[in-house]
């Protein structure tokens, strides 16, 4: 079973019903998505072997700019993300008897942001922007794994954190359905970051430079002009 939310409405109570849907200097802008995903896999490949495994996410995304010019946009906001996985399996063994495999892990992250729009009309409703970002954030890793026999179970806990200064550059379209609100839609395909994990006894640190065309790199919000 495989379930996926994504809601995109944010702030509309906040909605001024005077001026232009086009942006224009000295206005304000909201936008940001609120996503949800669960999965569910269950069922066995041999007949001595049964398991399932689950995985959910949450992630919240609010952004607020104000716009310098007519085609520039400054702002900042966050990203927060929560998702969970845990897998059971269960097989039986001749001689052995049954064995356990229990795992769930738990992620979690907060990244807030600056960032920067340079926006190209297309149409008096239609509008390609750059997006040029920089976020610097935390991340986090709980791990627990319990495996064993009915005889003998071992349990293992683990802890990991890690910080991450990112840069990217995302292209995005943006459409209004009506006079103040709007869709957007961001691929977020270009990136360079760089990470560091470990406590201050063992640290280490690492960069990447992505360029990623998956399509799951596409985020839909909404947009409200104020």
């Amino acid at each position: 079973m495989k379930v996926k939310i994504t809601l995109t409405v944010l702030l509309t109570g906040l909605l001024s019903l005077s001026g232009l849907s086009q942006p224009s200097k000295h206005s304000f802008c909201i936008n940001g998505d609120i996503n949800f995903t669960y999965n569910k896999t269950s069922g066995s490949t041999l007949s001595s072997y049964q398991g399932d495994a689950r995985f959910s996410s949450f992630t919240i995304s609010p952004y607020g700019g104000f716009f310098i010019s007519d085609r520039i946009l400054v702002g900042a906001g966050f990203e927060l993300s929560l998702s969970k996985t845990e897998e059971t399996q269960r097989s039986f063994l001749q001689g052995a008897g049954i064995s356990y495999y229990d795992v769930k892990i738990q992620n979690r992250s907060f990244f807030p942001g600056v960032y920067a729009k340079y926006f190209w009309p297309l149409t008096e409703k239609l509008y390609l922007a750059g997006k040029l970002g920089f976020s610097y954030g935390v991340f986090g890793n709980h791990l627990v794994n319990l495996g064993g026999t009915e005889d003998s179970m071992s349990f293992w806990e683990s802890f990991s954190g890690a910080t991450k200064a990112e840069i990217s550059l995302s292209p995005e379209i943006m459409f209004f359905v009506f006079e103040k609100v709007g869709l957007l839609a961001s691929y977020d395909c270009l990136s360079f970051g760089s990470t560091r994990e470990g406590t201050n006894s063992n640290t280490r640190a690492s960069n990447k430079f992505n360029f990623d065309l998956n399509p799951s790199n596409i985020f839909l919000g909404v947009v409200v002009m104020l």
